[in-house]
């Protein structure tokens, strides 16, 4: 509930501060004094369009602050409580907005710099503003909708349809994506299918060409290699003179040394060491002389299979490795074709799961939207009619498609109100028959009809008594009242007959001093509050007659309230 109001240097106001009482508060004022400010300052602060035009003439900044009183349970105190802006007090919430000539407008919630859509957020949960644009909502399908469903309690309902429509979509992409894909393989499973078999029947190794490189090399140049490793063998060994041979003299000289002068045994042992290694090397030449053949068959296979390697490199421009990860991709690809069918299956059935639990979800909605519908209209015709339409018929019709393309966001109904405004007539669109005071009473109705289910505590009502007068307005004013026992009601009307009703009556008045213009806003009681009832009576004369009137209007309202408690 709103429990204070403070503004500072906005439009035509320099400083206000209102205190607001539960029930029924109503503001008045002669035509152009500035009814509406409060309204507008409100809308800015709860996070509205704001602009340096809202910047008070001769001010640098203005300021907007509102406390609100929140329930243990509210929505407010859940969402603040998520967004970690509770104050000290959680029963008590203080909204702040300051508009800057320098553009740095700024925002806070409990004394925190929020971003404005913290605010707008909280506004859904705090205040419902209903103004002529709000009426001519009424005509909106959606808005028809989202009354009927708060009306019987659809919200969960709604939000659980919602999220399998959700999964229901999620579920129709992702196959049309399987789709496509195993499309594009089936369009490319021939080629596939020829490309991984032509690399298997390849049996591809990845050291395989530098070994065929290398004997390839040696079967091209065996002739001479045998050549060089005879001629190495028989200087090492074989030939008379040979290395070896001279390494014996040379081994008996030193062991004549050795023997001459001990000290020098430690050449007798590298000289036969050396003796040992080179005689080794000699039989290794030997042996590899012998093994060295001219092959020209196997020299013809290697040039054949290198022939092979070479095509398949240069036909899928990768080296032998790459081909190797290409056979293992085009594998993965065609096993990926041969599960497709599997996965495709799975995918339909999940798909086809996901929308029967939409689908009866959505008519579990249209079941209870006409079940609650018939109440719905009696309801709003009761109240209706207690605004002065008696002749009215109201209805509500419910057009269901069975469609898979018509489960919406909402559901499968499209929803619209229907009026007959006067007997015989034929039902017909709210657009078509309503007029401005006509659905300033059905907006009010709904309100009424909704009173206990919609949790804002607090409704704003700006000239919703357009286009009515005498004992509508009366009327209009009790269902005000009424609904006052419900929710916090702030009105600006120019009608006695809905003035006199409020709990608490506020004037807003225009001053004009020299060059400047200031409104301010005043509780009024007893004889100023009979006074301003008078004005709006009798207009310019007030009469004693019209006094009169005003004061028993005043006391009549009294009354009534007395009984209703």
């Amino acid at each position: 509930m709103l429990l204070e109001l403070r503004i500072s240097h906005f439009v035509l106001i320099d400083h206000l501060h209102l205190e607001l009482a539960p029930g029924f508060n109503v503001v008045t004022g002669e035509t152009g004094a500035g009814k509406s400010l409060l309204i507008d300052a409100l809308l800015v602060l709860m996070g509205g369009r704001a602009s340096t035009d809202h910047i008070r003439s001769g001010a640098q900044e203005a300021t907007l602050e509102a406390m609100f009183s929140l329930s243990d349970r509210g929505t407010a105190v859940e969402r603040l409580r998520e967004m970690d802006l509770l104050g000290d007090d959680p029963h008590v919430l203080v909204i702040r907005r300051i508009l800057s000539r320098a553009g740095r407008n700024r925002a806070y919630v409990n004394g925190h710099l929020v971003p404005v859509q913290t605010l707008q957020t909280l506004a859904s949960f705090l205040i419902d503003f209903h103004g002529q644009h709000e009426q001519q909502s009424l005509l909106s399908s959606t808005f028809q909708r989202a009354v009927l469903d708060e009306f019987a309690n659809l919200g969960s309902l709604l939000t659980e349809y919602q999220q399998a429509r959700t999964t229901w979509l999620q579920k129709q992409e992702a196959l049309r994506a399987e789709e496509e894909r195993f499309a594009e393989l089936q369009r490319e499973h021939e080629l596939l299918t020829f490309q991984y078999d032509e690399l298997c029947r390849a049996e591809l190794d990845a050291d395989e060409e530098a070994a065929l490189v290398a004997e390839r090399t040696r079967l091209h140049y065996a002739e001479r290699i045998a050549e060089r490793a005879e001629l190495a063998y028989q200087h090492l060994y074989g030939a008379d003179g040979s290395i070896l041979e001279q390494l014996r003299m040379v081994s008996q000289a030193i062991d004549e040394l050795v023997e001459l002068d001990p000290r020098l045994a430690e050449w007798a042992a590298v000289e036969e060491t050396a003796s040992v290694q080179l005689r080794d090397l000699a039989d290794e030449l030997r042996k590899y002389r012998q093994a060295v053949e001219h092959d020209p068959q196997r020299l013809s296979a290697i040039d054949e299979r290198l022939a092979v390697l070479q095509h398949l490199k240069n036909k899928y421009r990768t080296s032998v490795q790459g081909l190797i990860d290409l056979r293992e991709e085009l594998r993965r690809r065609l096993c990926e074709w041969e599960e497709g069918h599997s996965r495709l299956n799975a995918l339909q059935r999940d798909l086809e799961e996901a929308r029967c639990t939409a689908a009866r979800l959505a008519q579990e909605l249209t079941t209870q939207r006409r079940a609650a519908a018939e109440t719905f209209e009696q309801q709003v015709t009761q109240e209706l009619r207690a605004l002065a339409m008696d002749h009215i018929a109201f209805r509500v019709a419910i057009d269901s498609s069975l469609e898979e393309d018509r489960m919406g966001p909402n559901g499968r109904d499209r929803l619209e109100y229907l009026l007959a405004v006067n007997p015989g007539s034929p039902m017909q669109p709210l657009a078509k028959v309503a007029s401005g005071g006509e659905l300033s009473r059905i907006m009010l109705a709904l309100k009424t009809v909704l009173a206990t289910s919609d949790t804002i505590p607090t409704l704003i009502f700006d000239e919703i008594d357009v286009g009515i007068g005498g004992a509508v307005a009366t009327r209009m004013g009790q269902r005000l009242r009424a609904l006052a026992r419900y929710h916090q009601v702030l009105c600006v009307t120019h009608l006695p007959q809905i003035a006199s009703q409020a709990d608490q009556h506020f004037l807003v008045r225009k001053h004009h001093d020299m060059d400047e213009t200031t409104v301010t806003v005043i509780p009024l009681n007893g004889e100023e509050r009979e006074q301003e009832v008078a004005r709006m009576l009798g207009g310019l004369e007030i009469t004693p007659s019209v006094r009169q009137s005003a004061a028993e209007m005043l006391a009549s309202s009294k009354r009534r309230s007395r009984r209703v408690r």
